[in-house]
């Protein structure tokens, strides 16, 4: 049964985390939060001209709040690409985009999906030259066809599109071009937003695998929560991969990786470690809340919900100990990965997206 809990509210800035540069083989990647304006950035041909200097510690005067001004060769490695791919065919443009640096980095599992974060690749000159192409609808629908068929080899095509789909300047595209739903059936279905879901029906992505409505439950106020269940569990490569990117920072793992349920499942549903159901959407339980802001007040049992600077949520929680200085220690699920116990603001890296 649904109950009644408390939430704290925590506003939290995400900042720009800039930890290395990574070679080809490696499947760990930096995750900058935005690009910022400290470097003079021109474009040349096919080179990113910038004056050398070193990245700044920033701080805003206001707030208070850090945060790191971008290495200048980081900003070429993410926006540059070589004269003979922006002189090639769109389908070798196009691969050349899947592989690139600034795709990679936003393939972080996701926790929330209420609002994932969305980087601009307008600026990556290889993108803004793909999007241009009078072909470009054809190869993503193409694209599109193998990544959900599962005929395309690489790690992460589904969510790869959808980064690529999610982009204002493709969607700008897409419905611009004439007849655009009759050519491209497999992007406008991509597209479509189902207001009415049953049970069986699409919910939503995440990570990669798709999510379909298996129960719709009531809260005590009547409102209807839906809990989603995957079409396929994690592969092994995929816990590899995913655990290769975390940095725990030191926190302690009390279930291992699953697709079944995340962060506001495990909260408000079903704080069990064999949680069936995908949580995408907690409104419904947000408006039977007592919100808590005063942190002497928080108690154990509580649930915390984690905020963006937009005031979106992002992350749930659930407080297990309140320390005698009001340190609070948070039990939570990571995305698609395991149960952590960690300190209220030690989400590590995996939520920097």
């Amino acid at each position: 049964m649904t109950k009644l809990r408390r939430t704290v509210r925590l506003s939290v800035i995400l900042l720009l985390i800039i930890s290395m540069l990574l070679t080809p083989m490696s499947p760990i990647f930096a995750v900058p939060n935005e690009k910022t304006d400290d470097a003079d950035l021109v474009v040349a041909d096919t080179k990113v001209e910038t004056e050398k200097k070193e990245p700044e510690l920033v701080v805003d005067e206001e707030t208070g709040i850090f945060s790191m001004s971008m290495d200048p060769e980081l900003y070429e490695k993410l926006y540059s690409a070589p004269n003979e791919v922006l002189n090639g065919t769109t389908s070798d443009l196009l691969e050349y985009f899947l592989d690139s640096h600034i795709l990679k980095q936003q393939l972080l599992p996701l926790s929330s999906t209420n609002k994932p974060y969305k980087l601009d690749f307008t600026p990556n000159i290889a993108f803004k030259e793909l999007v241009s192409r009078k072909d470009f609808l054809q190869m993503l629908e193409q694209y599109a066809k193998d990544a959900i068929n599962g005929t395309r080899s690489e790690l992460f095509a589904e969510r790869k599109l959808e980064k690529i789909l999610e982009q204002d300047s493709v969607k700008a595209v897409f419905w611009e071009t004439a007849d655009s739903s009759l050519n491209y059936p497999v992007i406008a279905n991509l597209y479509s937003e189902d207001t009415d879901i049953a049970i069986g029906d699409y919910v939503n992505h995440a990570n990669s695998i798709a999510y379909f409505c298996a129960e719709i439950i009531e809260t005590v106020i009547e409102t209807e929560v839906i809990l989603s269940t995957p079409e396929r569990e994690l592969t092994d490569d995929e816990i590899e991969l995913y655990e290769l990117m975390l940095d725990d920072g030191g926190n302690t793992k009390l279930a291992e990786p699953t697709a079944n349920y995340n962060c506001h499942s495990f909260a408000w549903y079903d704080n069990s470690y064999s949680n069936p159901y995908w949580l995408f959407d907690i409104e419904p339980y947000l408006g039977m809340c007592t919100q808590i802001y005063n942190m002497g007040a928080v108690q154990s049992g509580d649930i915390v919900v984690y905020y963006d600077s937009d005031g979106d949520y992002y992350h749930s929680g659930i407080v297990h100990s309140v320390s005698s200085s009001g340190n609070l220690m948070i039990r939570s699920k990571w995305g698609p990965l395991g149960v952590y116990e960690h300190s209220f603001n030690n989400l590590r890296t995996l939520l920097a997206v």
